[in-house]
């Protein structure tokens, strides 16, 4: 069977999504050289122990499908899961520490969730003023 769609100028091509894209890439990689300025001095502060750094990021577990192989001619699109269906998990690394903390929710992660974060008994305890990278 695999001779037959060879032979009749089948590929094995994985499905794609929808690509997103960089809409300036001039300026985007302007804004780059900048936090990788500021991330920095910061790092310099840290060392000489005028803040505690921590590192902080989310990471959005959307239900839906993952792209597959078939056979085509040509490349196909599937749609995506709308999104709405997810886990919601906030992570920060503590320099000086060395630890990591995290937390989770299927609602969403604004501003509440981020004071909810600091003020549960896992989070760090900091005794200089903190800066959170995001």
């Amino acid at each position: 069977m695999r001779q037959l769609l060879v032979h009749l100028s089948f590929k094995r091509r994985k499905t794609g999504t929808f690509p997103g894209k960089i809409d300036n890439f001039d300026t985007w990689q302007e804004k780059q050289s900048q936090c990788i300025e500021k991330l920095e001095g910061l790092i310099q502060r840290a060392e000489k122990e005028e803040l505690d750094l921590v590192f902080g990021d989310a990471a959005h577990f959307v239900y839906g499908k993952f792209s597959n192989y078939r056979w085509a001619k040509t490349q196909r699109y599937a749609p995506i899961g709308h999104g709405r269906y997810r886990i919601n998990v906030y992570g920060a690394y503590d320099t000086a520490t060395n630890q990591v903390y995290s937390m989770y929710n299927e609602g969403y992660i604004d501003a509440d969730f981020i004071v909810e974060y600091l003020n549960c008994n896992g989070a760090p305890r900091f005794k200089r003023p903190f800066y959170q990278s995001s």
